[in-house]
C-alpha cells in the first residue's frame, strides 16, 4: 500500500496519486483497516450512502452472496467487513480459510465496493461501525430482530439504520456446510 501512496499531509491524511485514485474509484478494494477506509470515503465518495455488512465468510456460501449482492440496493457504496481469523479462533477453534483469501474473494464479488478487515478482539463488529458510521447496516438469513444483532447499540448510536433479510432468508450456514463435508469424508 505504501507504495501507492504519493504523499501524507500534515495531519496524516493520505494522499493518493491520480493513477491510483483512479483505479480505486473503479474497481473493488482491500482496505487494511477502517479508519483509512473511512478517510477515502469522506474524500472520494462525498454524499454517498454506505452499506456495510459483515461476517466471517468462512466459507463463503450461496446465503453470504445473496445478502452482500442485495445491499448495493440500499446504497451506493457497499462495504464488506470480514470477521479476522482471531474471531474464527474464538468462535470455532481455526479458521478454514485465511482471512486474505477470504478478503480477496470477496473482493471480486460483483457489486462489492470495499473489504476491510475486523478484529478487535471482540465477537462483533461494533468498533467497525462505531469508526465507519455507514448509513445502512445490512443484515440476512436469520438476523432478523434486534436482539440478534449485537451491533444494534452501535448502530443506533451512529445513526446507522439496520436493514434485516437482505439476500432472504438463511439458506446456508458456513459451520454446517464444513460438517457436512467433515461427516461426508469419513
Amino acid at each position: 500500500m505504501a507504495e501507492n501512496i504519493e504523499k501524507v499531509g500534515q495531519s496524516g491524511e493520505i494522499i493518493f496519486s491520480d493513477k491510483i485514485r483512479n483505479f480505486m474509484l473503479n474497481t473493488a478494494k482491500i482496505f487494511s483497516d477502517i479508519s483509512t477506509l473511512k478517510q477515502f470515503l469522506v474524500k472520494n465518495r462525498p454524499g454517498y450512502k454506505v452499506v456495510a455488512t459483515s461476517g466471517g465468510f468462512d466459507p463463503l456460501h450461496k446465503g453470504h452472496l445473496r445478502c452482500i449482492q442485495g445491499c448495493s440496493t440500499y446504497g451506493n457504496a457497499v462495504v464488506v467487513i470480514v470477521n479476522g481469523d482471531g474471531f474464527l479462533v474464538r468462535k470455532k477453534g481455526k479458521p478454514f480459510m485465511v482471512l486474505d483469501e477470504r478478503m480477496e474473494i470477496i473482493a471480486g464479488l460483483i457489486g462489492v465496493d470495499f473489504v476491510v478487515p475486523w478484529d478487535d478482539g471482540t465477537q462483533t463488529v461494533e468498533g467497525a461501525i462505531r469508526l465507519l458510521k455507514p448509513d445502512f447496516f445490512a443484515k440476512g438469513g436469520d438476523r432478523d430482530h434486534p436482539d440478534k444483532i449485537p451491533e444494534w447499540a452501535a448502530c443506533q448510536e451512529v445513526n446507522c439504520e439496520i436493514i434485516f433479510g437482505v439476500g432472504g432468508d438463511k439458506i446456508q450456514s458456513s459451520s454446517n456446510l464444513l460438517n457436512s463435508y467433515q461427516d461426508a469424508s469419513i
